[in-house]
């Protein structure tokens, strides 16, 4: 199990009476497991967590007057990850694949499948069928683009193709897109990527999107920026596209002011925890063939995380508000 801890300070002046919707929170699935977390809100402001979706994924409701709104979270997540040998999977008919799947397979608005089609075709389409020509994909799209922090937020694939740069999304739109051209389902993951633990300013580029891929009858994960192993991203949503993603959406009149995010491995050989390091195997975080059942996976979670020793401490040496500058 690799064990992330994250921690992520909001503050906003609101103007007039606002809704916000928060969509910050680690999802909750078969394999990754929100083992501790502590939310503190505003005490004028009026919150409420809700499930979103059937991926996990977690929304903050708050409803805040005029004023500062200030949002501080810091969690625990330990991550189960299913390795498979990248030969052995193929890609699946598009007739055998499951209901739930094919949706992965159509245009959404940011990832028009029809005008990537001959690019597709001609870049990929003579390769081997499988995970192989998957990460073809995954390495022309980082090999021809340009990584650019926060510069293109909410791009089509073929703009990203066009202009050759783009931050984590803009990568996952032109890979998913060239998947999607070639009857491989694939979709983003709106997520936090492990890096080397310090902390960052908050906003769109302090998130990481990722892909998954659908070969060998499974989702697997793949980061076209090659920023982060794939043991090293952590999952908020899953969703066809960019355009289902938003972080924060804001009902009102505020403005973001001092923002903070940071992430650091909690993993321990000691208690059983891994490093997130490259792997040479196809790498899943989706729901396994024989899942554990909630029970066993907060005890699993508990065991590698013994949290009346030293949960507390974590949460506190990872809150963002001291080093926030």
């Amino acid at each position: 199990m690799v064990k992330l801890g994250i921690g992520i300070s909001l503050q906003y002046e609101v103007a007039t009476d606002s809704r916000f919707t928060f969509r910050f929170h680690p999802a909750q699935t078969a394999q990754q497991d929100v083992c501790s977390e502590v939310l503190s809100v505003s005490r004028s402001a009026r919150a409420e967590l809700a499930q979103a979706d059937g991926h996990g994924q977690r929304e903050l409701h708050v409803a805040a007057a005029p004023g500062t709104l200030n949002i501080e979270y810091s969690a625990i997540v330990g991550i189960e990850h299913s390795l498979a040998d990248p030969m052995r999977l193929d890609e699946v008919p598009v007739p055998h694949l499951p209901g739930a799947v094919r949706p992965y397979l159509q245009s959404s608005p940011l990832c028009p499948v029809d005008s990537m089609l001959p690019v597709a075709t001609k870049a990929f389409g003579r390769l081997p069928q499988g995970y192989r020509r998957v990460q073809a994909i995954c390495e022309w799209v980082r090999e021809r683009t340009a990584f650019m922090p926060g510069s293109t937020p909410g791009t089509t694939a073929q703009e990203v193709l066009l202009e050759r740069q783009g931050d984590s999304q803009a990568f996952a739109h032109l890979m998913i897109t060239l998947c999607r051209a070639l009857d491989i389902p694939a979709r983003l993951v709106t997520g936090i990527r492990y890096g080397d633990g310090s902390g960052f300013r908050l906003g769109a580029s302090a998130f990481h999107s990722h892909v998954e891929a659908f070969v060998g009858e499974r989702w697997y994960l793949f980061d076209p920026t090659g920023l982060s192993p794939a043991m090293g991203l952590l999952r908020i949503a899953t969703v066809r596209d960019a355009s289902e993603g938003a972080i924060a959406t804001i009902r009102g009149s505020a403005l973001a002011d001092t923002s903070w995010l940071s992430i650091a491995t909690l993993s321990d050989e000691a208690d059983g925890g891994v490093m997130p390091v490259p792997l040479p195997f196809a790498v899943s975080t989706a729901q396994a063939s024989r899942p554990a059942t909630p029970g066993n996976r907060h005890m699993a979670c508990r065991q590698a995380i013994p949290m009346s020793r030293s949960a507390a401490g974590m949460l506190a040496a990872l809150h963002p508000v001291a080093t926030a500058a």
